[in-house]
């Protein structure tokens, strides 16, 4: 039996072998007819060995590439509304702008969900945009503002504070029977109502994220340089809630962890330079919108950067853009000029 075994196994060997022989007997046929040395057996098997290691490298690249580009495109997907195509390859539209020519954007975050209060808007901000000459104002809204609201379903309440005003809208429409997102645009509509009665200003676009997205966008780009600076005057800038502790007037380099900590710090639970508590902490989250959009314009959106950011956002944005406008977003925010922002 063993002898029988080991004559088929020299049998399938001396086939191998032949075979093997007589392609490379033809490979250099080929190259004899181009004027090239013929090779040997050695020489063959090992460029058949590096050309089948490069076809596995390069099959395994197809598939990861395809792999990302089907996250992308996902991403890419929510982002547009579910119209790629339009915004990579449709026609640039202009934004809508109010009578004295400005494009005024209403940008609030709240916490992630399942956070505890993820419907209060503890971050609200208004960013006024001209598109000819690309200057942008922002102005914050203090989030303790108290205002007129309808809060039936959520609170039971007919007034508080600002930063309930979105909660408000979203759960009256959750709770009559509204699908999800009919509820965050019911939240958004209520809150630019707000927004726009307390400043005088027609609100044309609503972005909403979460804290997620601020984290995610900031190490994209590859993080931040921010200056901290305690208003108050004090050396440093310390909190006790988030950890923060800063020399006041240094520049730091912030990752987007350390730059959601230092957007969220006001001194609440104790600390020092921070006694302007939401005041102080409206300020440094306009710097790191400045020092962000700073950032993107220094790298120009490389195709790496620009699938980093729409992964976040795909996930955790909300926007009232159509996906025209959003090619019109992105030139605003590569032109962005940080002497023509003004907080």
């Amino acid at each position: 039996v063993h002898s029988s075994l080991g004559d088929k196994v020299r049998t399938h060997q001396e086939k191998k072998q032949q075979k093997l022989l007589r392609k490379l007997e033809k490979k250099n046929l080929k190259r004899e007819k181009k004027g090239k040395e013929s090779l040997s057996l050695e020489q063959f098997k090992r460029r058949r060995i590096l050309a089948r290691f490069f076809a596995i490298i390069l099959l395994i690249l197809i598939i990861v590439g395809g792999y990302f580009a089907y996250r992308a495109y996902k991403d890419l997907y929510k982002l547009t509304n579910g119209n790629v195509f339009g915004a990579v390859f449709g026609e640039k539209k202009k934004l809508k702008a109010d009578s004295n020519g400005r494009t005024n954007i209403l940008l609030f975050g709240t916490s992630p969900k399942g956070w505890d209060g993820e419907e209060l808007t503890d971050s609200i901000m208004v960013a006024s945009v001209n598109q000819e000459s690309k200057e942008i104002k922002t102005v914050s809204l203090p989030r303790d503002l108290w205002v007129k609201h309808t809060c039936k379903t959520w609170l039971g309440t007919t007034a508080g504070k600002l930063n309930e005003t979105y909660g408000c809208g979203y759960h009256d429409a959750k709770n009559s029977g509204s699908s999800e997102e009919d509820a965050e645009k019911a939240g958004q509509k209520v809150l630019s109502e707000k927004v726009k009665e307390i400043l005088g200003l027609d609100i044309q676009y609503v972005v909403h994220g979460n804290w997620k997205v601020l984290i995610d966008a900031v190490n994209a780009v590859g993080g931040i340089d921010v200056k901290v600076e305690a208003y108050d005057g004090s050396s440093r800038v310390y909190d006790v809630a988030t950890k923060i502790n800063y020399q006041s007037g240094k520049t730091y380099h912030m990752d987007g962890e350390a730059a959601l900590a230092f957007s969220r710090a006001r001194g609440s639970e104790g600390g020092v330079g921070l006694s302007g508590s939401n005041f102080d902490r409206e300020r440094n989250q306009q710097k790191i919108l400045k020092a962000t959009l700073a950032k993107i314009n220094q790298q120009k959106m490389n195709p790496i950067t620009l699938l980093s950011i729409a992964n976040s956002l795909g996930e955790n944005i909300h926007h009232t853009f159509e996906s025209s406008e959003l090619k019109t977003v992105s030139e605003i925010a590569q032109n962005f000029n940080s002497g023509k922002m003004t907080s």
